[in-house]
C-alpha cells in the first residue's frame, strides 16, 4: 500500500522492481511503503490537491508475466493505492470478451448513423424554461444559422441529441477497442459508462444511452423476478438487516457484510445447471455482482462440514458447479464452518474485497 497524508502534495513517483526504490519529485510525503510489483514499471501522476482526486479514478497497467489493475481510493484522510494480479489465461479471456462487446457496440452505432439529420443541438435554460435549437454548419463563411425547435419538433431535438451522444460514444469505443486488442494499460471502460451521466440534465431527457452507468446497471441487475426458496414450517425466522429471510445466523453475517460493503447481492436466486444430460434448478446461497468489472459471482456457504453426510453433499455440489464452468476462486466463492470452527466474518470480508471490490 502507498499511503499519503492528505495535507501533502505528491506530483509524481515511479516504483521499480527488484530494488523497491522510489523516485520522488515535488513534495515528499511523510511515509511510503512499497510492495513487490513483479518486474514492471508503473508511473502515476497525482493532482496538486488530493481533494481533486475522483473517488472512482482508476488506472490499469501490465507487465511481462501477469496482468494487474491498480486503483486509488481516498478514505479517512488517506490516499491508498492497491493492485490485483490477473493470471494470463484470465487476461486473454478478459480481452477477448471486451473486444467482442466493443465490436458489437461499434456496429450498432454505425448502423444508426444511416438516418442522420443535419445540425447540432443547442440547449438554453433561462428562468427555469428550457429551449432547444437546431444549429446548422457554416456555409460560405456565413455565421451558423439556428432554428428554434417548437414542441412539435421535439423528435428532431431527440434525434440530434442521440446523434451527438453516439458520436462521442463511438470515439470512446474505438479508442478502447484499440487498447483492448493491444492489451494496453490505458484500457478503461469508465469514460463510456460515465458519458450519459455527464450530459446536461435537459439533454439526458432526450437521449437513450447505449452503455449504462454503474447505478443503472446495478438497478437492472437487481430487478429480477423470482420466487424465493421455501422454508420448513418449524424453521427459525432469521432476517438480514435488509429484511431478507435466510436460513442461518451465518448467512445473516454474510448478507450483512455484502450490504455494508455495498456489494449487490441476491439470495437464493435460481439458476439452471446441466446434470446427467438434463437441466436442474439450483439455488446458490448468494449471487453477487462486481460493479466495476460487471462480472457475476456465486457464493456457497457450507455450514456443517464435519457432518459426513453434509460433507458428501458439499463435494457433489462443488463438482456440479465445476462441470458447468463455475470454479472456486474464479467465479465461485466458498465459505464453510464446523461445530468447533464457526464462520469468521473477517474471512467473508477478505473474499469480498479480493473478488468483488477490485
Amino acid at each position: 500500500d502507498l499511503r499519503i497524508p492528505a495535507n501533502r502534495s505528491l506530483i509524481s513517483f515511479i516504483l521499480r522492481d527488484p530494488f523497491y526504490d522510489t523516485l520522488l519529485t515535488g513534495h515528499k510525503p511523510l511515509s511510503i511503503s512499497v510492495t513487490h510489483i513483479e518486474g514492471m514499471l508503473l508511473q502515476v501522476t497525482f493532482f496538486s490537491h488530493l481533494s481533486d482526486l475522483n473517488e472512482s479514478h482508476r488506472k490499469m497497467g501490465h507487465c511481462s508475466n501477469s496482468f494487474f489493475e491498480t486503483y486509488f481510493f481516498f478514505r479517512n484522510a488517506t490516499l491508498y493505492l492497491e493492485r490485483k494480479t490477473m493470471p494470463m489465461n484470465d487476461r486473454k479471456q478478459y480481452y477477448q470478451k471486451k473486444v467482442q462487446e466493443l465490436q458489437e457496440l461499434i456496429s450498432q452505432i454505425e448502423r444508426n448513423q444511416g438516418d442522420r439529420i443535419s445540425g447540432k443541438l443547442r440547449i438554453s435554460t433561462t428562468e427555469g424554461r428550457t429551449r432547444y435549437y437546431q444549429r446548422f454548419p457554416k456555409e460560405d463563411g456565413e455565421e451558423k444559422a439556428s432554428r428554434y425547435l417548437k414542441a412539435e419538433d421535439m423528435d428532431i431535438a431527440r434525434q440530434l441529441a442521440q446523434q451527438e451522444y453516439e458520436e462521442q460514444l463511438l470515439r470512446l469505443a474505438k479508442k478502447q477497442l484499440r487498447n483492448a486488442m493491444a492489451n494496453l494499460s490505458e484500457y478503461d471502460e469508465q469514460p463510456m459508462r460515465d458519458l450519459f451521466q455527464n450530459l446536461h440534465e435537459a439533454r439526458k431527457l432526450l437521449v437513450s444511452p447505449l452503455v449504462d452507468d454503474d447505478e443503472t446497471y446495478v438497478a437492472k441487475w437487481l430487478d429480477r423476478q423470482y420466487s424465493p426458496g421455501t422454508f420448513a414450517e418449524d424453521a427459525p425466522h432469521l432476517y438480514t438487516s435488509n429484511g431478507v429471510r435466510v436460513r442461518s445466523k451465518s448467512e445473516i453475517i454474510i448478507a450483512d457484510t455484502y450490504s455494508r460493503l455495498k456489494i449487490p447481492s441476491l439470495y437464493e436466486n435460481p439458476i439452471k445447471l446441466r446434470s446427467d444430460g438434463r437441466f436442474i434448478t439450483v439455488r446458490p446461497d448468494f449471487t453477487l455482482l462486481n460493479v466495476r468489472t460487471r462480472e457475476q459471482f456465486l457464493h456457497e456457504h457450507f455450514g456443517m462440514i464435519d457432518n459426513p453426510q453434509y460433507a458428501d453433499q458439499f463435494i457433489r455440489k462443488i463438482e456440479l458447479y465445476e462441470k458447468n464452468g463455475i470454479f472456486p476462486g474464479k467465479n465461485l466463492l466458498v465459505t464453510w464452518e464446523s461445530s468447533t470452527h464457526p464462520l469468521n466474518a473477517m474471512q467473508v470480508e477478505l473474499l469480498a474485497k479480493e473478488y468483488l471490490l477490485m
